[in-house]
C-alpha cells in the first residue's frame, strides 16, 4: 500500500461514520438496542455495529476495492474492544467523564479501532507496523480536524468536549509560564474537591479568564476542566476570533435571542447540568461596574453548585490574584431579593478593591 491507498481509506472511513449518522434520520428505530448491556457501554447499538461494515463495504466496490468491508468489520471489533475493558474496569463512558479523563477516552475511542484497522492492514497484507504509521497519522489528522469543526460550529454543548479541554491544558500550561516569567504572582493556590462550580470575580482586563486558570492548583485545573467562560457577544460574532475563543477556551456567547430572552442563562444553566465550571464577571464588563445576577440565578436554580469567589488586582507588570472563599445563595431566605443577596455575597470582592 502507498500513500494514496491510506488517504482512499481514511476517506471511506470518515464518509462511513457520515452516513451512520444521517442514517439515524432515514432509520430512527433500526437497530437502536445496546450490544450486550452488561458487557458494552450503551452506546454501542446494533445499527452501527451492522450499518458501519456495510456502508464501508459499498463504498469500497464504488472505488473498486472490495476488501474494504472488512475495515469496517475492524473498525467495529476495535470500539467494541476499547468499549469492553472500559466497561469492565469500571471507566465511566465518555459521556460521563470529567476533566482530562475525557481526554484520555478521546483518544482511547479513536485509538483503538484505528489501531485495529491498522492490525488488520499488517495481516491482510504483510506489513510492518512502522508502514502503517501513516494511516494512523492521516486518520488521527483527520477526525481531529472534523472534530474541531463539528465541536465548534454544530454541536457547542456537547459533552465532552476533549478538544476545548485539549487546547486549555496547552494555554495554561503557556499561560503559567509567561506570567511566571513576567513577575506575575498568584496568592491561595486553592484546591477545588466538588464539581459544580460558579467562579465569580471582578473583571480588569481582557485576560481575567487566564488569570483565573493561573490561580488554580494543577489538580484542580486537569480535574475540572473544560471551564466555561462567558463572554460579550461582539467577541463571538468575529468568526475568527469566536471559532478560536470556542475551541481553545471554552467561551460562550452573552447573547439575547429576537424576543430579548438571555440566552447565556439558558447555556450556562446546559453546563451546569453537567456540573462543568462556569466563570462569570458579575460586574458586566471592564467598564461597566454593575452588577448583574445571573451567576446568583444559577446558583440558586442549582442547590448544589457553590459560588468560588476571587479578586483579581494589577500592580504594574504584575498581576494578584485572590481566591476569597466559598459562597451560596442558600444560605439566604427564598424570597430574599436576588440583586441584593447578589450585592452582598460580590461584597468581599468589591472590599479587596479597597485595601
Amino acid at each position: 500500500m502507498n500513500l494514496p491507498d491510506f488517504f482512499l481509506l481514511v476517506l471511506i472511513l470518515v464518509v462511513a461514520r457520515a452516513l451512520i449518522f444521517f442514517s439515524s434520520g432515514l432509520f430512527p428505530s433500526f437497530g437502536v438496542k445496546p450490544i450486550a448491556r452488561g458487557a458494552f457501554w450503551e452506546k454501542r447499538t446494533w445499527r452501527e455495529f451492522l450499518l458501519f461494515p456495510v456502508f464501508t463495504g459499498l463504498l469500497g466496490f464504488f472505488f473498486f476495492w472490495p476488501i474494504a468491508g472488512c475495515f469496517g468489520v475492524a473498525w467495529e471489533v476495535g470500539l467494541l474492544l476499547n468499549s469492553f475493558i472500559k466497561r469492565q474496569l469500571g471507566v465511566p463512558a465518555g459521556w460521563h467523564a470529567r476533566g482530562i479523563t475525557s481526554l484520555i477516552q478521546y483518544l482511547t475511542d479513536i485509538g483503538v479501532p484505528v489501531f485495529a484497522v491498522a492490525g488488520f492492514l499488517c495481516v491482510f497484507y504483510s506489513l510492518s507496523f512502522s508502514a502503517i504509521i501513516p494511516f494512523v497519522a492521516i486518520f488521527f489528522l483527520v477526525i481531529f480536524v472534523i472534530d474541531m469543526v463539528r465541536y465548534t460550529h454544530f454541536q457547542k454543548l456537547d459533552f465532552p468536549n476533549p478538544l476545548v479541554i485539549f487546547f486549555q491544558i496547552l494555554v495554561t500550561i503557556a499561560f503559567r509560564l509567561l506570567f511566571y516569567s513576567y513577575g506575575t504572582f498568584r496568592m491561595n493556590h486553592p484546591r477545588f474537591e466538588k464539581e459544580g462550580n460558579i467562579f465569580i470575580c471582578n473583571h480588569i482586563s481582557k485576560l481575567d479568564a487566564f488569570l483565573i486558570s493561573t490561580g488554580i492548583d494543577w489538580h484542580s485545573t486537569y480535574r475540572f476542566l473544560p471551564f466555561r467562560f462567558m463572554v460579550a457577544n461582539h467577541y463571538m460574532e468575529q468568526k475568527i476570533i469566536g471559532f478560536l475563543l470556542i475551541l481553545v477556551w471554552g467561551y460562550y456567547s452573552h447573547s439575547y435571542d429576537q424576543n430579548g430572552k438571555n440566552q447565556s442563562l439558558a447555556i450556562s444553566a446546559e453546563f451546569m447540568k453537567r456540573w462543568e465550571t462556569v466563570v462569570i464577571f458579575p460586574e458586566w464588563g471592564i467598564a461597566h461596574k454593575q452588577l448583574r445576577v445571573g451567576a446568583f440565578y444559577l446558583n440558586k436554580l442549582f442547590p448544589g453548585s457553590l459560588l468560588q469567589l476571587f479578586h483579581l488586582k494589577k500592580n504594574g507588570r504584575k498581576f494578584q490574584v485572590t481566591y476569597l472563599g466559598t459562597d451560596a445563595v442558600s444560605r439566604y431566605p427564598e424570597t430574599s431579593d436576588l440583586l441584593k443577596v447578589g450585592e452582598e455575597i460580590f461584597s468581599p470582592i468589591e472590599n479587596a478593591d479597597k485595601k
